[in-house]
């Protein structure tokens, strides 16, 4: 381990930039930071490119799609992140938009500000997506956006996906997340607690159910894919998942886990480069993304 002092020594010699680079070798290596950088300053020069020409109330994504965003700093950032801020981001939109070719209906599990479900619905006037976002604050974001975009057929609404009948604890905050068993716990006035619904539920109510699912809700997407179990076993649709590890294991579960269960259903597993992957992939100890069809 390095030497506090060293280390805080170096931060003020170095340049920002090389102190940067130098802490993301630590992080991913220096082979993958390399790569990540010129992954970062190509997306950005692209971005930039396409939205040259593009008004500031307007997002060109790398789809060619143009949403009309609120003059929100937060919305702009978030949606900047898919467009160019975190290649990884980049890669995840791109893979997602091929996923969602031909599918007709989307679920957007943890909608958050809705970037997901206006590019599926704005590339074709049939599609329909049912976005869901339990986080008040990011709900009426959502309804921001799909208020300038009339042509997106985008419906929100204020549920919490996972299991039947549940009542979860939620940190607030920019995500929502769920705080069973974690070790340290949020002060009293960060929490609300949440009733939530299955998918399975939701689709027994007549809800128009999903060809394809993206699922995003920090650390309890092993509840959301147990809610669905009747559809992923009878329909299969096609899923695009967020997986995040260390919240999963603090309530005693793992990527892994969703694997082995996913499996069962026929589902293969691909990564945001759409490149087939096997179950190990799931043992990654970072935040990662997959699709399962």
């Amino acid at each position: 381990m390095i030497n506090p002092r060293i280390k805080a020594a170096a931060n003020a010699i170095l340049p920002r930039g090389v102190a940067d680079f130098i802490k993301g070798c630590r992080c991913r290596g220096t082979s993958a930071h390399l790569r990540y950088v010129l992954k970062l300053r190509k997306y950005r020069s692209q971005f930039a490119k396409a939205n040259a020409a593009a008004p500031s109330s307007t997002i060109v994504l790398p789809s060619g799609c143009r949403i009309v965003i609120p003059s929100d700093p937060d919305i702009r950032d978030a949606f900047e992140h898919f467009g160019w801020k975190d290649p990884e981001m980049v890669d995840e939109f791109a893979g997602f938009m091929k996923l969602a070719s031909g599918k007709k209906t989307l679920w957007d599990v943890g909608a958050l500000f809705g970037v997901f479900s206006f590019a599926f619905a704005l590339a074709d006037p049939s599609r329909r997506s049912l976005a869901f976002e339990p986080n008040p604050v990011s709900r009426g974001k959502l309804e921001e956006c799909a208020r300038l975009n009339p042509a997106a057929k985008v419906d929100a609404f204020g549920l919490a996906v996972g299991l039947s009948g549940e009542v979860v604890e939620f940190e607030r905050g920019f995500h929502f997340t769920a705080v069973a068993g974690l070790e340290t716990r949020p002060s009293a006035q960060n929490l609300t607690q949440t009733g939530t619904v299955s998918i399975d539920e939701l689709v027994g109510k007549n809800f128009s159910p999903p060809d394809l699912i993206k699922i995003d809700v920090e650390g309890h997407e092993w509840e959301v894919l147990q809610g669905a179990k009747q559809l992923l076993q009878s329909c299969r649709p096609s899923l695009s998942i967020e997986i995040h590890p260390g919240l999963l294991a603090h309530k005693g579960t793992s990527g892994v886990a969703i694997a082995d269960y996913l499996e069962t259903a026929g589902y293969v597993f691909y990564d945001t480069q759409l490149i087939q992957i096997k179950k190990d992939y799931f043992a990654r100890r970072d935040n990662f993304r997959v699709f399962a069809m």
